[in-house]
C-alpha cells in the first residue's frame, strides 16, 4: 500500500477514535485596527484607516469581524481623528509588562468617546406641554425612568432637577446648607407646607422631597399627597436629627423649573428643559462607561478624550481614573 495513503487513513482513525486533538493555534502577531464611528463598517478589514471598523473589539454593539476579534499583547486600537465613538469599550484582554494593549486616538483633532445619546429639542412655541415654561424652554423625548435614574446633558455640562431652593452650584443639588430649614418637630410627622401654592393631588405627585439626616446624608422620598399646600411622604426609617433643625428642598413641580440647567419630567416620554448658552442640545446617558476595564491588565489609553459620562447605577464597583488624575497622560 502506499505509504502516503496509509498514513492519511491511520489519520483518519485517530481522529475517529477521539484519541487526539488538534493542537490550538498559535497566537497571532500584534496588528493595528482602525476605527471610524462615522464611516466605518463592521465588515470592514479594519486593517487601514479607509477601511475601518465603526465598533471597537469590546463594545456589546460591536458586530461581523470586531465582534469577533480578540487582542493580544501589542495590537493597537486606533480611533479616528476628530470623530466622536459613541458607546462602551469593554477592555477585558490583556497585554503583558513592557508590550500593552493600546486604545489611542489618531494623530490630529482628538478622539472623543461619548457616553451619551443626542436628543432633538423640540421648540415650545404653541405647544400646549410649555403652558406654564420660563422663557427658554425646550421639550425632550426622554422616558421618565431614564431622565431620572440617568443625566440629561446641555452644550455646557450636566443638567439637573428642578428643586427649591436652587442650589448655588449646580453640580451640588444635595448640598444641606442651600436647603430649606425647619424644626425638626414640623417635619418628622411626614408633613410639611409647601413654599409655593400647589395643586392637591394623591398618590403620583410627581414630587419629591430631599431631606438631610443622620449619618449626614440626604435622602429622598416621593410625595404621596398634597392637600391645601401641605405635602405628606413616608417617614418610616428615616434617622431625623434631634439636636438641630431639618434641612429639606423639594423637587419635581413645574413652578421649580426657574432657571438655565434644569430639567423637569411632565409626563412619560417628555421632559421640559431650560438650555443654557447657545451650544448644542441636547444628551442622554444612562450608562455608557466609556472605557471599562474588565480582569484585563497592561492596557495604555492615551490621546483620546471623554465627555458626557453617567453610570446610571448600572458600574457600582472600581475605579474611575479621569485624564487629569496625578500620573495619567489623557
Amino acid at each position: 500500500m502506499n505509504l502516503r495513503l496509509l498514513i492519511a487513513i491511520s489519520a483518519l482513525l485517530i481522529a475517529a477514535n477521539g484519541t487526539v486533538t488538534p493542537s490550538a493555534a498559535q497566537p497571532r502577531s500584534a496588528q493595528t485596527f482602525y476605527v471610524d464611528y462615522d464611516s466605518g463598517s463592521d465588515r470592514n478589514s479594519g486593517l487601514r484607516p479607509d477601511d475601518g471598523w465603526q465598533h471597537a473589539p469590546g463594545d456589546p454593539a460591536a458586530e461581523a469581524r470586531p465582534k469577533a476579534t480578540r487582542l493580544v499583547a501589542g495590537d493597537r486600537v486606533i480611533l479616528a481623528a476628530g470623530v466622536t465613538y459613541r458607546g462602551t469599550i469593554v477592555a477585558g484582554d490583556s497585554g503583558v509588562r513592557g508590550v500593552p494593549i493600546v486604545y489611542e486616538g489618531a494623530a490630529g483633532a482628538r478622539a472623543v468617546i461619548n457616553g451619551a445619546v443626542p436628543v432633538r429639542a423640540i421648540p415650545c412655541a404653541g405647544n400646549p406641554a410649555c403652558a406654564v415654561a420660563a422663557t427658554g424652554a425646550v421639550l425632550l423625548r426622554i422616558d421618565r425612568t431614564a431622565a431620572l435614574e440617568g443625566t440629561i446633558f446641555d452644550g455646557e455640562g450636566p443638567m439637573r432637577l428642578a428643586q427649591s431652593p436652587n442650589p448655588k452650584v449646580a453640580l451640588y443639588a444635595d448640598e444641606p446648607t442651600d436647603f430649606y430649614s425647619i424644626p425638626t418637630d414640623r417635619i418628622q410627622t411626614g408633613q410639611v407646607r409647601l413654599p409655593i401654592a400647589a395643586k392637591d393631588c394623591q398618590s403620583d405627585c410627581g414630587m419629591e422631597i430631599a431631606l438631610w439626616v443622620q449619618p449626614n446624608v440626604v435622602v429622598t422620598r416621593p410625595v404621596s399627597s398634597v392637600q391645601e399646600s401641605v405635602a405628606s411622604f413616608d417617614p418610616q426609617g428615616i434617622k431625623f436629627y434631634t439636636d438641630r433643625e431639618t434641612r429639606y428642598a423639594l423637587r419635581g413641580l413645574t413652578q421649580f423649573l426657574d432657571e438655565p440647567g434644569e430639567f423637569l419630567p411632565i409626563q412619560d416620554g417628555l421632559v421640559l428643559a431650560i438650555p443654557r448658552g447657545t451650544g448644542s442640545c441636547c444628551a442622554i446617558a444612562t450608562g455608557s462607561g466609556g472605557i471599562l476595564i474588565r480582569n484585563a491588565s497592561w492596557i495604555t489609553i492615551s490621546n483620546l478624550d471623554f465627555e458626557q459620562m453617567a453610570d446610571a447605577g448600572k458600574f457600582g464597583k472600581g475605579i474611575a481614573i479621569f485624564a487629569n488624575s496625578p500620573g495619567i497622560a489623557g
